[in-house]
């Protein structure tokens, strides 16, 4: 009973804080979030290409 009552003692609690700058710094990151949207067709074009080059070799 004592131990259950001194682990209950030692437990913390995690306080969290939002950053004052986080409005500033999510304004910057949206504004390159759109030229890695614009590059993504082209990436996965590239891996499915990849892929099924793979799948391909593989099936022989």
């Amino acid at each position: 009973m004592n131990e259950q009552s001194s682990a209950s003692k030692e437990r913390f609690t995690i306080h969290r804080h939002i950053n004052p700058q986080y409005d500033e710094s999510s304004d910057a990151e949206r504004r390159s979030e759109h030229k890695r949207w614009q590059k993504q067709p082209t990436v996965v074009a590239k891996r499915n290409a990849r892929e099924r080059t793979r799948v391909h070799t593989v099936n022989q």
